[in-house]
């Protein structure tokens, strides 16, 4: 699934306090980061990620920058223990390198197919839709989801240019958001159906601009189920298993 988008409205959904709150884009992060440096204000990254690296003897898979409650920027840390490949999540202070929150097998705090629709059912009014919840730590260190937000009646056209001289090669059909189902509605359809906790939720359009909701749900055995819905007809258009 893509990770960098131009976010609507980008919304943090609490699983504990059911709170909304702004998230700040990423791209002002790594500058902060850089500035915050040279003055002194943070650490090196590369500093933290040793530390961290050394104390849980464990090697790092992947780092996400964000800001605190109070604009302080942090560091969303996954590791992979040596010793016994087990997966851990870390939010870590950039100003002192002090370890924040950390959870082991973070994901396992999740909600389920039924709790996520739950939720978004109330999003989901006055026109606008839900098109993508992703599972992660909110800036407090609480297990949130990370929403986009987009009007339910905007339209989209998608279009294959020439990149030798920008000529229309191909036109597709005009795809209007407002028929596609609710988020939470093709949750509440697939709950009796499938068990897992809602890792990812993402509305796609194939090459056709026809739309479909791409699922990762974490299975009881800590391997992820993949699954592709229409979003007119909620018909299961794909499912599979990625071994983790």
């Amino acid at each position: 699934m893509k990770h960098t988008k131009l976010f609507l409205s980008c919304l943090v959904f609490s699983l504990f306090l059911g709170a909304l709150g702004a998230v700040q884009a990423r791209g002002s992060d790594q500058e902060q980061a850089r500035l915050g440096v040279i003055s002194g204000a943070y650490r090196p990254l590369a500093a933290i990620l040793d530390e961290v690296s050394a104390q849980h003897e464990a090697r790092v898979v992947d780092v996400e920058s964000r800001q605190g409650a109070r604009g302080e920027l942090q560091y969303e840390i996954t590791l992979i223990t040596r010793r016994d490949g087990q997966k851990r999540e870390l939010l870590v202070d950039a100003a002192t390198g002090r370890v924040l929150a950390q959870e082991q097998d973070f994901s396992r705090q999740a909600a389920s197919l039924s709790a996520l629709a739950a939720w978004l059912r109330p999003l989901e009014q006055h026109d606008q839709r839900v098109v993508e919840a992703e599972f992660e730590l909110s800036p407090q260190g609480l297990p949130a989801y990370q929403l986009q937000i987009a009007p339910a009646a905007q339209a989209s056209q998608r279009m294959l240019l020439d990149a030798r001289n920008g000529a229309v090669l191909e036109r597709g059909n005009q795809s209007a958001a407002g028929v596609i189902r609710p988020m939470h509605e093709m949750l509440e359809t697939l709950s009796p159906r499938f068990s897992g906790l809602v890792r990812e939720v993402e509305l796609e359009h194939d090459t056709r601009n026809q739309p479909f909701y791409e699922l990762e749900l974490l299975q009881p055995d800590g391997n992820t189920l993949e699954l592709k819905v229409h979003a007119h007809t909620l018909e299961v258009l794909q499912r599979k298993i990625k071994r983790d």
